[in-house]
């Protein structure tokens, strides 16, 4: 989903062909300032590292945030791979009680659930305390 939301895009949660669907909207993938992950399944996560790279021009510039659970970047099996995390300029792990500020948009974790094994969060964002 591309959120156009407090001047800034940020997509969430890029499944399994969300870069052509971003060129099918006529939505351009350099516009996006950062990414959100509710968890780390496939169904959410497959197309990451090509947003990425088209995003940044192959890590030419980093977009400004990367929001995820930490079983999506770190661990045995992360989908986020090492060269996807060079495309952003800060990486933020999704915690229950951390509100996540960037620029002027708050973040809040406000439900976690374990989903057939993955960390996954319910996300309320906020601008201007709305």
């Amino acid at each position: 989903m591309w959120l156009h939301f407090a001047g800034k895009n940020i997509l969430i949660d890029p499944g399994p062909g969300s870069l052509i669907r971003i060129f099918e909207r006529g939505l351009e993938p350099r516009d996006l300032n950062a990414i959100v992950l509710s968890h780390r399944h496939l169904d959410h996560t497959a197309d990451i590292a090509s947003v990425v790279e088209s995003a940044t021009d192959s890590n030419k510039n980093k977009l400004d945030l990367l929001l995820a659970p930490i079983d999506a970047v770190d661990g045995d099996d992360p989908v986020v791979l090492k060269y996807t995390k060079k495309g952003f300029k800060k990486i933020e792990i999704t915690e229950l009680g951390k509100t996540i500020e960037y620029e002027n948009i708050k973040i809040k974790p406000l439900i976690k659930h374990i989903h057939q094994g993955a960390d996954t969060y319910s996300l309320q964002f906020e601008y201007n305390n709305k």
